[in-house]
Parts: structure tokens; C-alpha cells; sequence
């Protein structure tokens, strides 16, 4: 029996992308982020189309965020609201697997509008978004971001629909008002972490993460962003110049009934190197319905399923130090 996966594979959509293409071109673009998401979990999507200057720009602007000062920083903290899982986190803030986490972070989640049936103000997970107000640039640079990665996880859907033998447009219905989730996160340097009364081993400990695509832009630092194969092997996933890194969610896998993987992986902090990631959670509906599909061998009655926004907020509201206490699993994503 061979062993594991032992490296991320590459693959290139511009075929799905590209409304001109031949459709079979489109469907080995599928094939590709088939076979991928069935043996690693992981890929390394290319030829999404989307401008690098905008991918570097939002990289920046967030490292120019977490280089301000803690006062600054501190204007969109979590506790600033009563009730509210979106904001600044503090290092150490993030809790995975009950162990804090080694880095800064601001969430982001699709706002729910007033008066939309499934706004509840009571609900932690309804609340606004806070921005900074500096760099000024910030919310004007994500806007366009989020835009741009609410399109590449339509096309990368679009791909698996092709593989599946269903229409191209067939998940649209799951997340045409999708729940996205973004976080921007900035991992000091190991040595930052030596100099702790309780060192910590990891700017984000092992975990899966809650949904159903992850995209992941993040600096070239070598060796902090690492995936678990089957042997027990923490595999390097260093980024590629132009690609985005993308990965498995859990609602995904249960999509596929368990066929695609949704890989455990984790972040080293790395020695002489900080890092900024901007990992970009492509979600389904808050209330969409997760069975698995009949192609993944999913029956009428075998699963009740799981209904997304409720998967999600028992994951997220135990992940900080001062939630709520509701009952989880408690694992957190950082990338």
C-alpha cells in the first residue's frame, strides 16, 4: 500500500474562468480540482484571474493595520460589543483545541441586513462589521477583494458541479447569498513567541476548518503553513507565486460524503519571520442545508444533515477567551 500524499498539487482553472472556453477544457479543469480535493484536500489554484496587484495590496494594508499601535487596534476589539463574534483579537485571544493562539487577527463575516428574515440582533453572529478607520484604504481595498473571492469560489464550485455529473450552476442555489467569512491575520516571529512566561508552539494549532472552500493569501515565509496526510506526515504547503492556496471545509467533505478531504492542518510559527495571511472562507447559505450528493453514494432519509449557520456558530462561539460559553468542539481557523 503506497503511502500519502506528500505534496500539494497544482491546479489551473482559467478554463472555468474563461467564458469562451471549450467545454472540454472546462471539464479537465474539473478533473483536476477533482482529483485533488479527493487525495489532498489541498491545491494551489491557478489561473484564477484576478490582479495581483490587488492580492499584494490587500496583504499590505493589513500588515499596515497590525503595525499601528495597540490603542489603534484596540478602536475594533471584540469586547468593544456586547454581543459579537467580528473584530480585532489580540494575541493570544484565539483559542484552538484549548490552547491560545500566536497571532492577531480582525473577522469579517457577510453582514445580515436589518429586516432580512434571518436577521436576529440577539444572535452573536448577526452583528456589523467593524473596519478600521486606518490605513484609510482598508475597507475600499476589501470590498473589492471580497468581490473577487466571492467569484473565484463560484468558479472553483462551478468545477466540482462539472465533476459531479451536475448542471455547472447547480450549487449557486447553496450559496447565491453566501455566508463568507474573511480574516486577516498577522503571526509574529518565533522569537516573539520565545520570550512568553508560557511559550506557544503555533500561530494556529491543528484544525479543520468549519465550511466549505478556503482561500488562502498569504507571504512567502517558509514552513508555517503545514497539512496532515493520512501517515500521521505534516506536508509543506508554501505558497506559489500567483496562486491562491485552497482547501477543503468540513461542509464540503460532507457534500461528498466524506470524499473530498477536509485536511487537518495547522501554522508553525516560523524563526526570523512574521507573516500575514489573508484566509477568505467560502461559505454556503447561513440557512443552507448540507445532505450529501447521491453522486457521493448520499440517499433520501440517510442523513438529516446539517444546516450551515448552526454548524457554524456552535464552532465559532467558544473560539475566543471571552465568548460565550456554548458548547464546541472548539476549534478555530487561522491560516
Amino acid at each position: 500500500m503506497g503511502s500519502d500524499f506528500t505534496a500539494v498539487p497544482i491546479v489551473d482553472i482559467g478554463a472555468l474562468v474563461d467564458p469562451d472556453a471549450d467545454p472540454s477544457q472546462k471539464q479537465r479543469a474539473a478533473s483536476a480540482i477533482d482529483t485533488a480535493l479527493r487525495t489532498v484536500g489541498f491545491m494551489y489554484v491557478m489561473g484564477h484571474g484576478i490582479d495581483q496587484g490587488l492580492v499584494d495590496r490587500a496583504r499590505l494594508i493589513t500588515r499596515q493595520f497590525f503595525h499601528q499601535d495597540s490603542a489603534v487596534k484596540s478602536k475594533i476589539s471584540m469586547e468593544n460589543q456586547d454581543v459579537s463574534v467580528r473584530g480585532y483579537q489580540r494575541l493570544g485571544d484565539n483559542i484552538t483545541q484549548g490552547k491560545p493562539d500566536w497571532h492577531e487577527a480582525i473577522d469579517f463575516y457577510r453582514e445580515i441586513p436589518i429586516g432580512h428574515r434571518l436577521r436576529d440582533d440577539g444572535d452573536p453572529m448577526h452583528s456589523d462589521n467593524q473596519w478600521p478607520e486606518t490605513p484609510a484604504q482598508f475597507k475600499p481595498t476589501f470590498d473589492l477583494y471580497i468581490e473577487k473571492m466571492l467569484q473565484l469560489g463560484a468558479f472553483i464550485m462551478e468545477g466540482v458541479a462539472r465533476a459531479c455529473k451536475l448542471p455547472p450552476d447547480y450549487f449557486v442555489r447553496y450559496y447565491d447569498e453566501s455566508y463568507w467569512v474573511m480574516r486577516t491575520i498577522y503571526y509574529p516571529a518565533k522569537e516573539s513567541v520565545a520570550k512568553l512566561s508560557n511559550p506557544l508552539d503555533y500561530g494556529c494549532g491543528e484544525h479543520t476548518d468549519y465550511g466549505c472552500l478556503t482561500m488562502i493569501n498569504c507571504d512567502d515565509v517558509q514552513g508555517a503553513l503545514v497539512a496532515k496526510n493520512r501517515d500521521n506526515q505534516w506536508i509543506i504547503a508554501d505558497p506559489v507565486p500567483g496562486a491562491f492556496i485552497v482547501n477543503v471545509g468540513d461542509m464540503l467533505s460532507k457534500w461528498t460524503n466524506g470524499v473530498y478531504r477536509s485536511t487537518p492542518h495547522k501554522v508553525n510559527s516560523v524563526p526570523g519571520s512574521d507573516r500575514v495571511s489573508i484566509p477568505f472562507f467560502f461559505e454556503p447559505n447561513y440557512d443552507a442545508l448540507i445532505t450529501p450528493l447521491p453522486h457521493f453514494g448520499g440517499s433520501p432519509g440517510d442523513d438529516d444533515g446539517v444546516v450551515f449557520g448552526e454548524h457554524l456558530s456552535k464552532r465559532v462561539l467558544s473560539n475566543f477567551k471571552y465568548s460565550p460559553n456554548v458548547e464546541s468542539d472548539n476549534l478555530v481557523r487561522g491560516l
